[in-house]
């Protein structure tokens, strides 16, 4: 058994620049889901729910990709929490505002090779709090994830989403564009948003 940092709060970027976050909170992160686990094998991207699981075709792999032939990675739908001042009347309070990250694990899964800060953010009214009876709470929060086979034949992660404890969604990523965005030199790395911590 192996216990070991990988990252710390301190390591999050705040990537809003809105004068209501309120920066001296700080950030926090915590889990979600289970990583899943991708291999390339030859130009092809496959995925399972982990070492020795049945693997379903994510896809070609274009030229820059940034797995090698044979090479494993994993990935995790995890959460990130940062602080909005909000006023109701003639009172301030924090609000807390959840959003989903996702992290790109070395195949020990000890070492994060890249982290993707607010992959999904709560937009709609009902994940923005406005028919939770929560008024601090924007939400949502991986929960849980599987990988299956799409209508196309290729494989998709279903994630699981808490929405601001009053509601549930489900969101189906496609693998091999989520492993695009989080290879050096995407358009996410160029703005700062996926970044090794």
């Amino acid at each position: 058994m192996l216990s070991k940092v990988i990252m710390r709060d301190s390591q999050l970027k705040e990537l809003y620049t809105d004068p209501k976050v309120y920066t001296a909170k700080g950030k926090g992160m915590g889990p979600g889901t289970a990583p899943i686990r991708v291999v390339r094998r030859g130009d092809q991207l496959f995925a399972s729910d982990g070492k020795n699981a049945t693997e379903i075709a994510a896809g070609k792999v274009p030229k820059d990709f940034s797995l090698k032939d044979g090479e494993v990675s994993y990935i995790a739908f995890d959460h990130e929490i940062r602080y909005f001042k909000d006023v109701r009347g003639q009172d301030e309070f924090l609000k807390r505002h959840y959003s989903l990250s996702i992290k790109q694990f070395d195949p020990s899964l000890t070492k994060v090779k890249a982290y993707y800060a607010d992959a999904l953010q709560p937009r709609q009214l009902h994940e923005l709090g406005y028919n939770s009876g929560i008024a601090d709470l924007q939400h949502v929060y991986p929960m849980g994830r599987e990988v299956i086979q799409g209508a196309d034949g290729v494989a998709k992660v279903r994630v699981s989403l808490g929405v601001s404890d009053a509601h549930t969604e489900i969101i189906e990523v496609d693998i091999l564009s989520l492993m695009n965005e989080l290879t050096p030199g995407s358009a996410r790395w160029k703005s700062g948003q996926v970044y090794v911590p």
